[in-house]
Parts: C-alpha cells; sequence; structure tokens
C-alpha cells in the first residue's frame, strides 16, 4: 500500500484506537454526571475509572483462558485453526449481549432532562417536564 509499518501503527491502532475509545466513554460519562449528586462527581469518576482497568485485566486474563479453550497455539507449532471462530463468538456474538440490556439499563430520558435531583433523589416525571418547559426556573 506503500504506508511504512511505523507510519501504520503510529496513526492506527496507538493513535486512532484511543481517540475512538474516548469517543465511546462520552455518552457513559455525560449520562454518569447527570446520575451523580452534587459533590460525588470526582468520586463517581475514580471509581468508573477504577473500574474500566478492572474491566481491561479482566477481559485480558478471560482472552487467555479462551484462546488455551479454543486450542489455539502460538508456540511451535503454531495451531490457528479455531481463531475464526474464536473471533466470531468474542467479537462478534458477545457484544450482542449489550442490545437488550441498553434497553433496560439505560433510562428512557433525554440528555437534557434532569434525572436525579441535588439530594440523590430520582425527578418525578412531572418535574423532569417542567424543566425541560422552563430551564431558568428548574436551577
Amino acid at each position: 500500500w506503500g504506508i511504512s509499518d511505523k507510519a501504520f501503527y503510529m496513526f492506527g491502532d496507538a493513535v486512532i484506537g484511543n481517540v475512538v475509545g474516548m469517543f465511546g466513554l462520552m455518552p457513559m460519562l455525560v449520562l454518569t454526571s447527570k446520575l451523580v449528586p452534587k459533590g460525588l462527581e470526582a468520586t463517581t469518576y475514580a471509581l468508573l475509572a477504577g473500574f474500566q482497568n478492572f474491566g481491561g485485566v479482566v477481559s485480558s486474563q478471560i482472552g487467555i483462558y479462551a484462546t488455551q479453550f479454543a486450542g489455539i497455539k502460538t508456540k511451535e507449532p503454531c495451531d490457528f485453526t479455531n481463531l475464526n471462530t474464536l473471533v466470531l463468538v468474542c467479537h462478534l456474538l458477545l457484544p450482542l449481549i449489550n442490545i437488550p440490556l441498553t434497553f433496560i439499563l439505560i433510562p428512557n430520558k433525554r440528555m437534557t432532562e434532569k434525572l436525579v435531583d441535588d439530594d440523590g433523589d430520582e425527578v418525578a416525571e412531572e418535574e423532569a417536564e417542567s424543566a425541560m418547559d422552563h430551564p431558568a426556573k428548574a436551577h
């Protein structure tokens, strides 16, 4: 393709992957900021970062065991016979579980609606609609 390996790596997974990951993280942070009572934003963000790091470690370990379970060998003699099946299961079928969980775990509200009040109590439907109609009165 005419692109050097160094340039392809620098502008590929090393840079673009992180940027795309941050854009994927933004909706979760916005939703979380609306759910957290005032004064606990930093604590909640730290907990989210900790859970994300823990999830990365756990997923790496599960990946190692899944690779072993699939019979894939990376040392001589190499065997990648079941790699297609493993990639299909891990990168297509398992992420599909997230689709029904989206409808269960994410509130059915607009991003501009207030989800909790300053005391941490859930905002009633009527209050949320009133805050949408008169944003100046909500503060």
